[in-house]
């Protein structure tokens, strides 16, 4: 397995943030859970978040320490091992109420010079 380095896990959540936001810009909830291949790809970068967050190191997450890291990492355990009882709802605030703030926690981090 490849060594990445903080920066590049960072640059890989940013990506997948941005992805999400691009593929329900306009949506509602309803138009979320309505269309199966927005859902799909959404809840991939979801997990790319999570399994980015989890390799991050433990000093990265102990200097950013307002970054939910064990709810991102969460979800991406719950949305691989408990995929049967996922809630569109639930993926939906959190593009909603979430995410939003995961991108400017990114920008931050990157623009600090995280290496």
């Amino acid at each position: 397995m490849s060594e990445r380095s903080d920066r590049q896990l960072l640059l890989d959540m940013q990506e997948a943030v941005e992805r999400i936001q691009r593929y329900t810009a306009g949506m509602n909830l309803q138009g979320f859970m309505g269309d199966e291949m927005i859902a799909d790809a959404v809840m991939r970068n979801i997990q790319i978040i999570g399994e980015a967050a989890n390799r991050t190191s433990a000093t990265l997450r102990n200097d950013f320490p307002q970054v939910e890291w064990s709810r991102i990492i969460g979800m991406r355990h719950r949305l691989v091992h408990d995929y049967f009882e996922i809630e569109e709802t639930i993926v939906w605030r959190v593009i909603e109420s979430k995410l939003p703030v995961l991108a400017e926690q990114l920008t931050l981090m990157l623009d600090s010079g995280v290496k």
